[in-house]
């Protein structure tokens, strides 16, 4: 049995888990999804902490239709006692209720193993090459492509690959 290398608290709001981390100092709020192939934070905390943009913008569709994402310079994520540098990090618009600072995308399965324990509300962070798991719950098992999460999932007794979201 491999010991996490973080256990980070999370809030359940309606279906949305949220994760307390930091960047630059600064506490933020972050959603976890793994749907979400790219990490965004919401250019008003991008502001706040003073993160650089690197490049142009792009237009992207989102579920809510096109928007405007600008990618950012190298930046580091703190999860618990974790850094975490995302792959491909942007900064646009994010509105919810309760508001969202931040999306932790698919970058962040690529670099962990993401444990979810609904029962102690905790997100723990493994290094894939050490993991074993010692887990009585369900093992989905998950694979990028394109950026994009995809899970084998048997339905009716005949595998099929499903957008993990």
């Amino acid at each position: 049995m491999s010991a996490p290398l973080a256990e980070i608290p999370f809030k359940l709001h309606g279906h949305l888990i949220f994760l307390e981390g930091r960047i630059n100092e600064l506490p933020v709020s972050l959603v976890l999804n793994n749907g979400e192939p790219t990490s965004l934070l919401n250019m008003s905390f991008v502001k706040s902490a003073r993160l650089q943009q690197r490049g142009a913008s792009k237009k992207v569709m989102t579920a809510a239709g096109w928007e405007r994402r600008w990618p950012l310079r190298e930046t580091s994520i703190v999860l618990g006692v974790v850094s975490f540098i995302p792959s491909k990090l942007y900064g646009g618009s994010l509105s919810a209720d309760p508001p969202i600072q931040g999306v932790l995308g698919a970058d962040l399965f690529d670099r962990f193993v993401v444990e979810l324990n609904f029962t102690e509300k905790k997100v723990l962070l493994y290094e894939p090459r050490t993991y074993q798991s010692c887990s009585q719950g369900q093992t989905l098992d998950m694979r990028i492509c394109d950026g994009l999460p995809l899970m084998n999932n048997p339905v009716a007794s005949h595998g099929v690959s499903a957008l993990a979201e």
